[in-house]
């Protein structure tokens, strides 16, 4: 996720389970396979091992630097399922809602330098209640639902 303000803009990468949301990194320079790699290396994986009984399944999209045979060959040797993901489907990803609501409340609060904008992602990114993701969680087999009875085509979400 990318927000931007007055002041310049914070990517950030996030990740979330029905049980709640996980770390919250500030990203800075371009995100390639190596960078990705730790990053799941160093965040996700001890967030998933945190919670050891939680059956999950790891979503993202198909950017270059998620499906990099170095990637695929971690999520493999850490026996993290993925799900397969079509092509151009934010509707179907729960985290893209998620930064919805983050992204809201952030700009809501007008901030105006880049230490301010990150300091406000931190502070909501804490606020986002387990029910809240456990909500988003549980709406995948919806959104999938929907997309199988669309025939692909335009969904709700």
């Amino acid at each position: 996720m990318s927000v931007k303000s007055g002041g310049g803009s914070v990517m950030v990468w996030g990740m979330f389970s029905a049980a709640g949301v996980g770390p919250l990194i500030q990203l800075h320079g371009r995100v390639n396979a190596n960078v990705y790699q730790n990053l799941l290396q160093q965040h996700m994986v001890p967030f998933l091992r945190s919670s050891p009984n939680q059956p999950a399944v790891f979503i993202q999209d198909n950017a270059p630097c998620h499906t990099a045979k170095r990637v695929k060959q971690l999520l493999e040797t850490e026996n993290i399922e993925i799900m397969t993901w079509p092509a151009q489907s934010p509707d179907l990803n729960p985290t893209e809602n998620l930064w919805k609501i983050l992204g809201d409340k952030v700009m809501a609060k007008k901030p105006t330098t880049v230490t301010e904008l990150w300091r406000r992602l931190e502070e909501e990114w804490t606020k986002i209640t387990p029910e809240q993701c456990e909500r988003l969680v549980l709406s995948c087999g919806r959104r999938c639902a929907e997309v199988i009875q669309s025939r692909g085509l335009y969904t709700s979400y």
